[in-house]
């Protein structure tokens, strides 16, 4: 036995720090594609998009009317100025659609009432392609992001396009109201005339104020269009399969319009969700340059579409490369690819089998060495989250500061990688190894059918060409894997970035029972491990286990910079202020988490100058029990109105009031019909059936429902308040400035129909 020397660890440090240097170049190259371009003057010509005239009418809508909640006096100065701004559009037809109707949805049924500001601008052909935009905000919101920019891109589209030559179709415009309540506005477009015209639509929104406008969803193939023409097209597939999964807790307009348009695109600014639904989306946290790339894309979409129409269907997989162009194809195209992909890296794998670049024994040490790589990459950083979240009970300190689960959590993620090495050996097969490892994860998500799979495709098509080459030209084999790895690597870099700018502010919103660390932590690993399968094969020959070794101090240090407060001003804690009055009930107060870390124990002593506000934690909330009831209820009255036998009618009426919704919630097994004009809902939603009332009438509420059976039926009623009562209204004051409220002000009784 020997002593160990400073330079026997020389080698793996230079491993690690090439490594090190190479995903901090991704990262870099990664952030640079993301980045807005340049905003256009107000002196651009008149036929394209600027930013600075568009500003002007976010700043209006944010700075001077503020809040713009369906129902409210500020929802309707809104209409007035969105009627203002398309009036003055020489050529534009204006209108208001101020309509009631009834939208359901397999839980129930959407009553609405809604003011949507409708333009057109006419092409030579009747055929339409639609541009909407929701105006209104969530309640205390002014909606810088959400969704004043976009609205104001619209408008200064539809300027650009009216300003430009005569268009071969039409396009028109829906500034929709209540969105934010359920969607209502793009419910009501869907009666309007003008429906029947269009034959495309993009929906515009935000999930944060800054960044480039991301394709959130399509359909159709509509991203094909996009692709063609807008000047920087932003997207991917891996997007889509997130957000149609289910996976982040926001919707948009999109869900509606789909089913009556099957050719759509979903755009929406997604960075800076911090800012989302908060009082923080102002104008001055809009990021420069944004609202030009919202307004560009969609200008230049637009006018491809108004041109030559929708494009065929089948554009299923899509993805952009360095933010510069598209490629879109459909999934049979996608089936083709990765089946001679597949193909090309058996040959490759063989001729260098065949040429004894490696052996049989090496590729099977090298092909395991990289499945426990992977596995291991990805296992490291998740026990890595738990000793943060469990064991120095810091959970979610990185949500400030997102570059230290980065850092910390790819570094665990290369730890892992080396460390699941060791024990193989192989070394010469080791890029061999990273084609056969991703050729697998192709082969899983061709059969799935899976179109982030693209990524393995590239990492193939690209891994099996170097294999070949450097069989043939061994002198050059590292240069040839360097330059092979570049390509792939910086798709899965952006991919991963885009997930992840996405998914760390989101992490204040989801209220799930552990916290979100190790999530994110498979979220950073899967990149890092994933890459490795093939960038480790780069780096200079160390001893894999010390690499590792290295690689998990590294880790182990930065964990120190997560283990701190999370949260900030510009970061804020999320949490939802409810107040409660049941019938019969003492009213309640109560105070959630709307991610997995409970309210802390300080929010109870900054409550103690709130008159009759005394907080008391129960499990993962605080909850105060309020003396007096405050919310007025309106006039209920449940009146039979004949029938018998095996179904009978029953008339509610709700009086007029102060509220802004009602739900309504009968058991879905006793509900045989209504009086509403839509059928009931006719696929399983649970066990009740909801009725909600966007923007009551203001002369109240009424229903007939037939119901089965003699039996009186145990129905509840929930009237829904904008603000909170003023004896409580202190509380949102008190909390501390980084956390933000949202509140949810109710008032249910229970009902037998």
């Amino acid at each position: 036995m020997h002593a160990q020397t400073p330079t026997s660890w020389f080698r793996p440090a230079l491993a690690s720090g090439v490594v090190a240097l190479l995903s901090l170049t991704l990262a870099g190259l990664a952030s640079l594609i993301a980045r807005p371009p340049e905003p256009a003057p107000a002196n651009a010509p008149a036929t394209t998009f600027s930013e600075e005239r568009a500003l002007p009418l976010v700043r209006e809508l944010t700075e001077d009317i503020g809040p713009r909640v369906t129902g409210t006096r500020s929802a309707a100065l809104t209409v007035e100025v969105l009627l203002g701004a398309l009036r003055a559009i020489p050529g534009v037809a204006v209108k208001v659609q101020d309509t009631s109707g009834v939208h359901v949805d397999p839980t129930g049924a959407l009553v609405y009432r809604a003011h949507n500001v409708l333009a057109r601008v006419p092409g030579r052909r009747t055929e339409a392609v639609l541009v909407a935009a929701h105006y209104d905000t969530a309640p205390g919101i002014v909606g810088a992001g959400d969704n004043a920019a976009p609205v104001a891109a619209a408008v200064e589209v539809a300027r650009a396009l009216a300003l430009g030559p005569p268009l071969e179709r039409s396009v028109v415009f829906n500034f929709s109201d209540g969105e934010e309540a359920g969607g209502s506005g793009a419910a009501a477009f869907l009666h309007h005339p003008w429906t029947r015209d269009v034959v495309a639509f993009l929906n515009l929104d935000s999930a944060g104020p800054g960044g480039r406008t991301l394709v959130f969803q399509s359909a159709g193939g509509l991203v094909a269009a996009y692709a063609s023409a807008a000047p920087l097209p932003f997207g991917t597939v891996l997007a889509q399969d997130i957000f149609q999964a289910g996976l982040v807790p926001s919707g948009t307009d999109f869900e509606i319009y789909r089913p009556a348009y099957p050719r759509g695109l979903d755009l929406a600014l997604y960075e800076d969700g911090y800012a989302y639904h908060t009082p923080l989306d102002r104008l001055e946290r809009l990021e420069p340059g944004s609202l030009q790339h919202m307004g560009d894309s969609v200008l230049a979409t637009v006018r491809e579409l108004a041109t030559h129409g929708p494009p065929p269907e089948g554009g299923n997989v899509f993805y952009d490369l360095a933010g510069r162009t598209m490629l879109v194809y459909s999934r049979g195209t996608a089936l083709a690819l990765a089946v001679v992909t597949l193909a090309a890296a058996v040959m490759a794998v063989g001729v260098a089998l065949r040429r004894r670049s490696f052996t049989a024994r090496e590729l099977g040490g090298a092909v395991a060495s990289t499945f426990a790589g992977l596995l291991l990459g990805v296992v490291l950083p998740m026990v890595a989250a738990l000793v943060l979240a469990y064991v120095l009970r810091r959970p979610h300190g990185w949500y400030a500061a997102p570059w230290t689960a980065v850092a910390c959590f790819g570094a665990f993620a290369l730890a892992g990688s080396w460390l699941g090495r060791a024990p193989f050996s192989g070394a010469r097969a080791g890029w061999a190894g990273g084609v056969v490892g991703w050729a697998a994860l192709l082969a899983l998500a061709t059969v799935f059918g899976v179109g982030s799979g693209y990524l393995a495709l590239w990492a193939v098509a690209w891994g099996a060409a170097a294999l070949l080459l450097g069989t043939w030209l061994p002198r050059y084999r590292s240069a040839i894997q360097t330059i092979a790895f570049a390509p792939p690597a910086l798709l899965l870099a952006e991919a991963a970035s885009d997930v992840l700018r996405v998914f760390i502010p989101v992490a204040g919103r989801i209220p799930l029972v552990i916290p979100f660390d190790p999530i994110l932590a498979a979220l950073v690993a899967l990149p890092f491990a994933t890459g490795a399968m093939l960038g480790l094969s780069l780096a200079p020959a160390a001893p894999s286990w010390r690499a590792g070794l290295l690689c998990l101090a590294i880790g182990a240090i930065l964990l120190a910079p997560m283990a701190r407060f999370p949260y900030t001003r510009e970061h804020p804690k999320r949490i939802t202020v409810e107040y409660l009055e049941a019938e019969g009930q003492q009213p309640e107060l109560l105070i959630r988490s709307r991610d997995s870390v409970p309210p802390p124990e300080s929010l109870g002593p900054a409550m103690a100058g709130v008159p009759g506000v005394r907080l008391e934690r129960e499990g993962r909330l605080l909850r105060a029990r309020i003396a007096i009831p405050a919310l007025p209820m309106p006039a209920v009255e449940v009146t039979p109105s004949g029938g018998a036998g095996p179904e009978r009618t029953v008339s509610l009426r709700v009086g007029p009031g102060d509220y802004t919704l009602l739900d309504l919630k009968v058991p879905r097994g006793a509900l045989a019909g209504w009086s509403l004009d839509a059928p009931l809902p006719q696929a399983p939603g649970g066990d009740s059936t909801w009725i909600r009332v966007v923007n009551p009438p203001d002369d109240g509420w009424s229903i007939q429902l037939q119901l089965h059976g003699e039996t009186p039926v145990p129905a509840e009623l929930v009237v829904r308040y904008a603000d909170l009562p003023s004896h409580v209204a202190g509380v949102s004051a008190a909390l501390p400035d980084w956390m933000v409220a949202r509140t949810d002000v109710a008032r249910s009784t229970p009902l037998k129909l």
